[in-house]
């Protein structure tokens, strides 16, 4: 059963149809560097830090990561070069995570993501490639041979590559019968909803970019449903501190979670998307499913770095989390 057959009515809640196949594609994987200081970061002084949690980064590798943790045993594609680029594998390796990716002339970049005592970010993130169109076309090859049937693509474009490289993967995946998810933003993220993926995961940002216009209040929620009525491209759209939306072929859905004190927000994102692909894998029902998806989001924000939720701490914030049909 594939993830478009789906209707209210056929959500059970067994594991033994899990049948299905996952695959994640990051075109600009990395190598993040987590640092959490106790005080409020110094700009243009000395900031004395504990040391760095280190983790493969990219938010199809966190995708995997996550999937990984709740069982499933994803396929992982992407770009990877130099002496980085084989870090990154060995870091995934040690956590069960076997790779596909396609090795490429540029080294794979590192990103550094600073979190002070008021739970504020600080990103520095390296472009990444340049990847050429060579080494595109060697991916995309891969690509046609897999055996996945739900592709999740996360992330940035590198250098080389061009605005519409997600829009060609998204095409030649479509024309194969493969669902495809994409998490992607700006001028990527407007070409590839135009040839209709499955499903896309913005953030506020990212989805206001999209629209061309800031909705007001609550209006976030409107302009979804608008979104996916117009479009028939489900949208799960992350709204940090304000929750989440919902729209597709499972209804209309609004999230809240509680405020808890953050430590790691990096992968938060992907862990929700993860974690809502997992649940509609195994058969839960979609109100369900946004559930688990948001008490494992909100579980990932209170580990450190880009560490992730066990089951466990998942399940005992499920209770603290509000779905509501709209």
């Amino acid at each position: 059963m594939t993830l478009l057959k789906r209707t209210r009515s056929t959500y059970q809640t067994s594991i033994s149809d899990l049948t299905m196949k996952i695959a994640t594609i990051t075109l600009n994987p990395a190598i993040d560097r987590n640092i959490l200081y106790e005080e409020s970061l110094l700009t243009g002084g000395l900031n004395r830090v504990s040391p760095a949690v280190v983790n493969a980064g990219g938010k199809g590798i966190n995708v995997s990561r996550m999937l990984k943790r709740l069982g499933i045993e994803p396929y992982t594609y992407g770009f990877i070069g130099g002496y980085t680029g084989n870090m990154l594998v060995d870091m995934l390796k040690n956590e069960g995570i076997e790779t596909q990716f396609t090795k490429t002339l540029a080294e794979t970049r590192m990103n550094i993501k600073i979190t002070d005592k008021n739970g504020e970010q600080t990103e520095i993130n390296e472009h990444g490639g340049p990847v050429n169109e060579d080494e595109l076309k060697v991916l995309i090859e891969q690509l046609k041979k897999s055996d996945a049937d739900v592709f999740i693509i996360g992330g940035s474009t590198p250098k080389g590559l061009g605005s519409d490289t997600v829009c060609k993967i998204t095409g030649t995946l479509k024309l194969r019968g493969k669902q495809v998810i994409c998490d992607v933003s700006g001028e990527p993220l407007k070409k590839v909803v135009e040839i209709r993926p499955y499903l896309i995961k913005p953030n506020k940002e990212e989805f206001c970019e999209l629209l061309g216009f800031t909705p007001s209040g609550d209006k976030y929620y409107e302009e979804a449903v608008k979104f996916y009525m117009n479009t028939g491209v489900e949208i799960l759209l992350t709204l940090g501190k304000d929750g989440a939306v919902y729209s597709g072929r499972g209804g209309n859905y609004v999230i809240k979670n509680p405020e808890v004190k953050a430590k790691g927000f990096s992968g938060a994102g992907d862990t929700f998307l993860a974690s809502f692909v997992y649940a509609i894998t195994v058969e839960k029902p979609i109100k369900d499913a946004l559930r688990f998806a948001s008490a494992a989001s909100l579980s990932k924000v209170t580990l450190e770095g880009t560490n992730l939720p066990d089951l466990q701490l998942i399940r005992s914030n499920l209770e603290s989390v509000s779905v509501k049909e709209i």
